[in-house]
């Protein structure tokens, strides 16, 4: 008993070891500004007194948009952890950023938001193909670089600036 708990404790102590925690808090305040400058250049259809972002399903950085307080140009942003079955999801998210999945759980998300006007970013999405318009990857501690999903963007409802999808990388990035 004792030697299973140390091969499934040992897994876990070598990923801390091999990402110390100022390395983990580098990269999530990376992540952070690069989300919210993506929200920067994102307009909903109708004016907003604030944003409520809704993190689904423990994405690896979402540290600091939970632990603070947000805003994008002057907009107040809440952040809070939600379900990813709850039903409110596409009515009270404005912003989605998304942890790792299964494929039938991506699909079941983006039903629910679908006809919402939602962005959608998502943090382990290396192919970013289906669903997220946004898809980050890490390349170093304070390099965050995404791709951008057009296909998500054009149905999402809402309207992300040309300037921002120039930043975007398509056919770079993790390899699936």
């Amino acid at each position: 008993m004792l030697l299973l708990w140390l091969s499934c404790t040992g897994a876990a102590f070598a990923q801390a070891v091999a990402t110390p925690p100022p390395l983990m808090a580098r990269r999530a305040h990376a992540v952070t500004e690069v989300v919210l400058g993506i929200i920067s250049y994102t307009q909903w259809p109708i004016s907003l007194q604030q944003l409520q972002l809704c993190v689904l399903a423990k994405p690896l950085y979402a540290g600091d948009l939970l632990n603070g307080a947000l805003a994008s140009e002057g907009l107040k942003i809440i952040a809070r952890q939600m379900d990813i079955d709850d039903p409110r999801l596409g009515r009270d998210c404005n912003v989605v950023y998304l942890g790792a999945v299964t494929d039938a759980q991506r699909l079941k998300i983006f039903e629910q938001l679908s006809g919402h006007p939602v962005l959608s970013i998502s943090d382990a999405d290396a192919v970013c193909a289906a669903g997220s318009m946004f898809c980050l990857y890490v390349e170093d501690a304070d390099t965050v670089r995404f791709k951008t999903n057009l296909d998500s963007v054009a149905r999402s409802g809402v309207r992300v600036d040309p300037h921002v999808l120039l930043l975007s990388h398509p056919g770079t990035g993790p390899k699936p």
